[in-house]
């Protein structure tokens, strides 16, 4: 009787595989395009805020106001806008495990809390970042620098 389809161990190995990585492939893929929709999103709210507001820019500018102070101005409002969305994307996330435990298999209900403590801890992390590099750009340290190596 003659084999067919020999194939080699490596083969084997990614044939089975093939269907998985191909799913986290086009998962990649449309995360990657969600990112790119959400940045044109926030550009698009934002450019419409300051659009809103070219009056006061202009006003603010002849009385004074420098280039970073309108600039602080805009930029805050764009951060306003994605805080209060990144508030409501925590609330959803906390909403919608114990809802999605129930139909979906592997769901956890306490899959927010770790979520916000791994968004918690990577904000630390850049805070403690920024504040290192404003003190080695200055040459002073930063309260929050020093308050970050505190253990």
């Amino acid at each position: 009787m003659p084999i067919i389809g020999l194939r080699t161990l490596e083969q084997q190995v990614a044939i089975a595989y093939s269907v998985a990585e191909s799913g986290a492939f086009s998962a990649l893929a449309f995360a990657v395009l969600a990112a790119i929709l959400a940045a044109a999103g926030i550009f698009g709210v934002v450019s419409y805020s300051a659009s809103l507001r070219v009056r006061e820019i202009g006003i603010r500018t002849a009385l004074g106001a420098r280039s970073p102070q309108v600039l602080r101005l805009i930029v805050g409002d764009g951060l306003r806008l994605s805080g209060i969305g990144a508030l409501l994307g925590v609330a959803a996330t906390f909403a919608m495990p114990s809802s999605m435990s129930a139909i979906l298999y592997g769901v956890s209900p306490y899959l927010g809390g770790r979520l916000l403590g791994r968004v918690l801890e990577r904000t630390r992390d850049y805070a403690a970042a920024e504040a290192k590099y404003r003190s080695l750009l200055t040459g002073f340290p930063d309260s929050t620098a020093l308050a970050a190596a505190v253990p």
